[in-house]
């Protein structure tokens, strides 16, 4: 599920999901990791962790326009900001094929 909204009453409740069932959500502070630590992000993800929720990093691709590099960072930066996310959402590939 997308938590994309920086919200102390979502992120309540989805540890409150996360203690009954097993949720994924999907973490997306700055389109991406944000560069610098959140607190709030870090308490929120180990509250949700702290159940039964897998918490995801989201990484853009820009509908694979982006350099992999790039997104490879986001992913770098996301284990050193928010260790406690668990993976990652890499979104926006181009699915369909172009001729």
């Amino acid at each position: 599920m997308p938590a994309y909204l920086y919200s102390e009453e979502i992120w309540s409740r989805l540890a409150l999901l996360s203690a009954r069932w097993s949720i994924m959500v999907i973490a997306n502070p700055s389109n991406g990791p944000g560069t610098e630590v959140d607190r709030n992000y870090t308490r929120w993800i180990r509250r949700v962790s702290s159940g039964d929720g897998l918490v995801l990093g989201y990484v853009h691709t820009g509908w694979a326009s982006r350099p992999l590099t790039e997104a490879e960072r986001d992913m770098d930066k996301w284990l050193e900001l928010h260790p406690e996310a668990r993976g990652f959402l890499v979104d926006g590939f181009q699915t369909e094929r172009r001729t």
